[in-house]
């Protein structure tokens, strides 16, 4: 193993090591070995330089599609993310079933498109059950009582 020698250690910090290796019932060696492994093994982070570098890069830019599975209703269906905007297609389909842009997410026009798709599809419901008017001679216009 090899070996180290300190030379030139101030006193009070002499005595500070010496103290704490009674203390917690090691050599002097032991103690100052302890604290070398502690000291070296973890890196230190300066507090101040990683909350400059955490304001600066909170999220990842999505430069690229980023695709997860999703299972909704028991149907699995993949989730595309891109620069452009999120899809939502099927397993083993190609064509999305949900095709939403950004930047008609931020405009409004998508909440106007999902209201305009809310309200066509109210029309056909009511469109499949015509009203007919009663034409003469039906039988369920009560006979003329002679």
């Amino acid at each position: 193993m090899p070996t180290l020698t300190l030379k030139n250690i101030p006193p009070d910090l002499h005595a500070r090591l010496k103290e704490s290796a009674e203390k917690n019932r090691r050599s002097l060696n032991s103690e100052i070995l302890t604290r070398l492994e502690r000291d070296v093994a973890v890196p230190r982070v300066d507090a101040r330089a990683f909350a400059r570098w955490s304001a600066l890069h909170v999220a990842t830019v999505l430069d690229k599609v980023l695709k997860r599975q999703v299972t909704v209703d028991g149907s699995d269906y993949t989730v595309a993310l891109d620069p452009e905007g999120i899809r939502l297609t099927g397993k083993g389909k190609r064509k999305p079933e949900v095709e939403l842009r950004w930047r008609d997410l931020l405009s409004g026009e998508a909440a106007m498109a999902v209201a305009l798709n809310a309200s066509l599809a109210k029309k056909p419901h009511a469109a499949s059950e015509p009203e007919t008017e009663p034409s003469a001679g039906r039988a369920s216009e009560p006979a003329p009582k002679k």
